[in-house]
């Protein structure tokens, strides 16, 4: 990783955990930090996959700011908005995929009615036992 990701994101990470700072006066610094340490778009996609791990478990942080969050943190939000949507969507396909194999219906079948791979059915249907 490189120095200018870790160092930005040890930052965020310092702001954000202020206990005694106004809120007001923290989203400020998150934003002069975001602006001051400007990255690439690799990295700076990079220090979002970074924060979103590290911030498991410290989401009223997002919370607090959701109104107004600086470009980080509201990138953030939206890789575990959109992960959450993709993870709902293949939840969906499964429980369709699961209905079709208990109808009996044959891995071949299901694959071509739904176009996916019959590797994907059989990866399902072994879930299923």
């Amino acid at each position: 990783m490189s120095h200018r990701i870790a160092y930005k994101r040890a930052l965020l990470r310092e702001v954000w955990l202020l206990s005694n700072g106004e809120r007001a006066e923290i989203r400020a610094l998150l934003y002069f930090i975001d602006y001051l340490l400007k990255l690439p778009k690799s990295m700076s996609e990079q220090l979002v996959r970074d924060v979103k791990d590290e911030i498991k478990g410290e989401e009223e942080i997002l919370n607090l700011y959701k109104e107004d969050l600086p470009p980080t943190l509201a990138a953030v939000l939206e890789l575990e908005r959109q992960e959450g949507f993709e993870q709902g969507i293949e939840q969906t396909i499964k429980q369709i995929i699961s209905g079709l194999i208990e109808t009996g219906a044959d891995d071949e079948w299901i694959a071509e009615a739904s176009k996916l791979p019959v590797a994907k059915i059989k990866e399902i249907r072994k879930e299923l036992k």
